[in-house]
């Protein structure tokens, strides 16, 4: 019950120096390993209390609001298929159909420890839940067995990855990545996709293949570190979007530096439209 006081305290307080980190703070501490439930935006959530998301989500609308608005009004209203790679908890994914009732939705999260709170979280929504699909599976650009390293960090999860890195676990536990274009009739193709997997986004979308002939709209994730730590030129997915057809600008700024962490909205180029 204070778990649930001190929540519904640090959403509804104006932000002021210093809330952040001391709702934070007593909300962690008083975490037993079970969960309370919020309402955000219409959606129900599963809290811990460790996680990072635990907090975001309890303090704004969703857990990542940029995001879910950058991507309703892409939906503008429309019908269609909305994929979220790297689901998560559902932090974008439910707040994004809540507001899109047109949308149907697939979610990929490969981690299972991250898995069975997304399945928890869908199973709050029954009325968002009856229109999308949760899958455990990594995307990637090749169909295979290969290692998922879980994240390090207690207070954030979702930093796990398909490779060792300094903030990950050093022992890995094998995982089922599949290419998304030979995922066949399993799924309908995305007219609208998410894609946060913290730097094998290349590999997604090399693995989507013909699915990006049709141009669905893609936000994702990008985080320089990332591109440092496997040796890739930072503008190489921009480069890879542009060279099929896209155009690709940044979400949160009138301006794009790849040197800064963002999240890059790509969308079919006007010279495709009319060719």
């Amino acid at each position: 019950m204070l778990r649930k006081l001190l929540a519904e305290a640090a959403y509804r307080l104006p932000r002021v120096r210093g809330k952040d980190r001391l709702f934070r703070g007593a909300i962690k501490m008083l975490a037993r390993g079970d969960h309370f439930v919020v309402t955000r935006g219409g959606v129900n959530y599963a809290i811990e209390g460790q996680d990072w998301i635990d907090y975001l989500i309890i303090s704004n609308d969703a857990g990542s609001p940029q995001v879910v608005d950058t991507l309703a009004q892409a939906a503008d209203g429309r019908s269609g298929c909305f994929w979220d790679i790297g689901a998560n908890i559902g932090t974008v994914a439910l707040p994004l159909l809540q507001r899109c009732p047109n949308l149907t939705g697939v979610l990929f999260e490969p981690s299972p420890a991250v898995m069975g709170r997304l399945m928890r979280n869908h199973a709050l929504n029954p009325d968002i839940a009856a229109r999308c699909t949760v899958i455990p599976l990594a995307l990637s650009d090749r169909t295979h067995w290969t290692e998922f390293y879980a994240s390090s960090e207690p207070s954030n999860s979702g930093l796990g990855g398909l490779k060792l890195a300094e903030n990950r676990q050093s022992i890995g536990f094998k995982v089922l990545a599949h290419r998304a274009d030979e995922l066949g009739d399993l799924v309908p193709p995305p007219d609208l996709a998410k894609i946060d997997v913290e730097g094998f986004e290349l590999e997604v979308l090399t693995g989507m293949g013909e699915l990006l002939s049709r141009h669905p709209t893609i936000v994702y994730e990008h985080s320089p570190y990332r591109f440092t730590d496997k040796g890739q030129p930072l503008d190489s997915i921009n480069v890879f979007l542009e060279q099929r057809g896209y155009q690709v600008s940044s979400a949160r700024h009138s301006e794009m530096n790849v040197e800064e962490y963002d999240d890059f909205i790509a969308v079919r180029a006007s010279n495709e439209m009319s060719s």
